[in-house]
């Protein structure tokens, strides 16, 4: 990859070769005055570095830096839009164990390989520039997930006074994936529809533009003739036409008329870093486990799980031979749901960058990411588990099917425990979840489960130990492709949060309780009486992905708790 996109320049590498809107930007950039590795890169929205098209996560990411022949192990000043305050920054700093100074805002460079962060602005010919004088800040992110903020401006440390004036917006590229003045241009469009269908009389005076406004609307938006405040997309990928654009949220006036509603900063995920690891973890060099070793690497921690209550037998359960790996199924099935996803994204990535084809292709590599990310949470849920009840090698995890799993003690010859899925009833793993996915991410199962789904958990385990006394504690789990990105939702304090935090878990449970379906009205109120009880694990499971000789390989599951 280094080979194909990487470039060395005077201060390190930059990963934008052929970008012809770069330029030779990143080759004017200054060494560094206080030695920090230069890396110039594009840093998504999400947090992710996006190369060739192909999106990267912060370790993945690094693991492409420690295969840059270029690359010493140095602290790192890192050129890529956002990434101090959208946790790429943090995540590079933890899994290369060293220091990376990142900006708080888009990262800028101009033609005189001045570097700074600024929000973007809009120029008279329509293209994105920087706004001057720059409104950023730089702050340097330590392996210990802790930041400071370093310089006292929006430029990097010590750019000497002389060099912060006079800076040349026009010659200036920022390294965000997202294009402002295609944003700009989208959000005109939706406004130039808006302002039709907020007109009473254009069914009559101008009906064509009212056809097409009306359509433009229910092609993106819910509810076209709803008198809600929030207007709702059909899905949070729901794209705005003939763009990568996502469609704004909209609002509703007391008079019933629709404008964009201004986008809020959501509250980002709030997880227990101190309690983060990998499930199943991968030796490196190896893309596969040769038999059935500890997943935990010998951790335990109080608190997690029913760990400290031993089980008795089921005496209803039979005796079952025990299996070389118990985990070799579940196994399989991640390994081919990551084939599956690198051939998407090889199809894709055959087809000139945003055609037609490009466009259907990505689709499908965005399906399959989500059905890695289902797979990857099953098979990691199975390893939280066998840790929880001890991570001997004597605990087996066993598959009954409809959802069923016992956890077996071949030492003892009985079950210990007990895991059944309560949501969603069918396999995640089967298809990739239930339903077909259309182009904007939304189920076809119909309106009322989608809309259900849209407040609902990825997974959701009942796990019982008998005791005595007897335990019930659920896991609940947001499933995620390498690179999947968080939800996020406005509560009705208007506060915006996205995935893996408290009071989106609350929020969540509460439409839950709502539901039409009286099986998720009943998960609902056992959550919300589970979580009063300090009885629910929620966590993120994330599938991870290396390269190995040009092989997308199985890299384990990374397993993050969230504060509860």
């Amino acid at each position: 990859m280094n080979q194909r996109h990487a470039d060395q320049t005077p201060a390190g590498s930059s990963y934008h070769r052929g970008d012809p809107e770069m330029g030779d930007l990143p080759h004017r950039v200054q060494p560094d005055p206080d030695g920090r590795y230069t890396v110039d890169v594009h840093v998504t929205p999400e947090g992710n570095a996006r190369i060739g098209g192909r999106d990267y996560t912060p370790e993945e990411f690094a693991e492409v830096l420690r295969r840059n022949g270029d690359y010493d192990g140095r602290p790192i000043r890192l050129i890529g839009c956002d990434a101090g305050s959208n946790d790429f920054a943090r995540r590079l700093s933890r899994d290369l164990d060293t220091e990376v100074l990142a900006p708080s805002k888009p990262a800028w460079t101009d033609s005189n390989g001045r570097v700074f962060s600024s929000d973007y602005d809009i120029g008279p010919d329509g293209r994105t520039q920087p706004r001057i004088p720059p409104n950023g800040e730089w702050s340097t992110h330590s392996p210990d997930g802790t930041h400071t903020r370093t310089g006292d401006d929006a430029f990097t440390p010590d750019t000497p006074d002389s060099a912060k004036h006079d800076v040349d917006a026009d010659s200036s590229r920022a390294r965000g994936d997202e294009d402002a003045s295609e944003r700009e241009r989208v959000r005109r469009e939706v406004e130039r529809h808006l302002e039709v269908l907020n007109d009473p009389d254009a069914p009559r005076t101008r009906p064509d533009e009212y056809r097409k406004a009306k359509e433009f609307y229910q092609e993106h938006w819910r509810g076209f003739d709803s008198t809600e405040p929030v207007v709702q997309r059909h899905s949070e990928a729901t794209r705005v036409r003939d763009s990568d654009v996502p469609a704004p949220i909209l609002g509703r006036d007391r008079d019933g008329n629709l404008y964009v509603k201004e986008e809020i900063k959501a509250e980002p995920p709030d997880f227990d870093d101190t309690r983060r690891r990998v499930l199943d973890e991968q030796e490196r060099g190896t893309s596969s486990r040769s038999d059935s070793t500890d997943s935990s690497r010998g951790e335990s921690e109080s608190g997690d799980g029913p760990q400290d209550s031993r089980p008795t037998a089921d005496d209803s359960v039979p005796e079952r031979p025990s299996t070389e790996r118990w985990d070799a199924e579940s196994r399989e099935r991640v390994d081919r749901a990551i084939e599956e996803r690198r051939a998407a994204i090889t199809e894709r990535d055959s087809h000139p960058e945003k055609s037609d084809e490009w466009r259907r292709e990505h689709a499908v590599v965005t399906t399959r990411g989500d059905a890695l990310g289902e797979i990857a949470a099953d098979h990691g849920l199975r390893h939280e588990l066998h840790r929880q009840f001890g991570g001997s090698d004597n605990i087996e995890i066993r598959d009954r099917g409809d959802g069923r799993l016992e956890i077996f003690d071949t030492d003892k010859n009985e079950v210990v425990g007990t895991a059944e899925r309560r949501f969603p009833k069918e396999d995640p793993a089967g298809d990739g979840g239930s339903g077909s996915a259309d182009d904007n991410g939304s189920s076809s199962d119909g309106q009322d489960k989608k809309k259900d789904k849209r407040y609902q958990f990825d997974q959701v385990w009942e796990v019982k130990s008998p005791g005595p006394p007897e335990i019930t504690t659920y896991e609940v789990v947001e499933a995620k492709a390498p690179s999947g990105s968080h939800a996020q939702r406005e509560l009705p304090n208007g506060t915006v949060v996205k995935q893996c935090r408290r009071d989106y878990y609350d929020d969540t449970v509460q439409h839950m309780r709502n539901s039409a379906d009286p099986e998720v009205r009943a998960l609902g109120r056992d959550l919300e009486k589970a979580a009063k009880g300090s009885r629910v694990n929620y966590w993120e499971a994330r599938a991870r992905v290396r390269n190995e000789g040009g092989v997308d390989v199985y890299d384990g599951v990374g397993y993050r708790p969230v504060k509860m």
